[in-house]
């Protein structure tokens, strides 16, 4: 029976490393349980902006300063936005005619991502304009 009891201690050795190598494993395997719930995907609709709701809520003087930002922007020269008014639609989408200090007069249109086209006219009066506008 002496020379069992190294046998068994050897087995008892084997067995307690298995024991640990596969407690080891089941820690690692649920460390994943714990993983955050994923997050639910924003839609596109939920970040839709009304950019008309958010122009008509402009004082004038905001209006013709970002129609005047808007007129830069597109390539043209605008001293300055003297006065803007709207203007009936154009192909569906709301639009102002803007008057420049310096006399030069202007379409904005604004879609319905939030772009606003800029067409050159001529002012009121003086014939047809012609409108030609920023390359979309």
């Amino acid at each position: 029976m002496a020379a069992d009891r190294p046998m068994r201690a050897v087995w008892g050795m084997k067995m307690l490393k298995t024991f640990a190598y596969s407690a080891g494993l089941a820690a690692l395997l649920l460390v994943g349980c714990n993983a955050p719930a994923p997050q639910p995907k924003p839609s596109a609709t939920a970040t839709k902006t009304d950019y008309l709701a958010a122009i008509n809520k402009l004082t004038a003087q905001q209006r013709n300063a970002t129609f005047y930002r808007a007129i830069e922007d597109a390539g043209f020269t605008c001293d300055s936005v003297a006065a803007s008014v709207t203007q009936d639609p154009v192909q569906g989408h709301p639009a102002w005619e803007a008057r420049c200090g310096d006399g030069r007069h202007w379409i904005l249109v604004l879609f319905d991502d939030g772009v606003i086209q800029v067409l050159k006219t001529a002012p009121p009066g003086k014939g047809p304009g012609g409108a030609t506008g920023n390359a979309m």
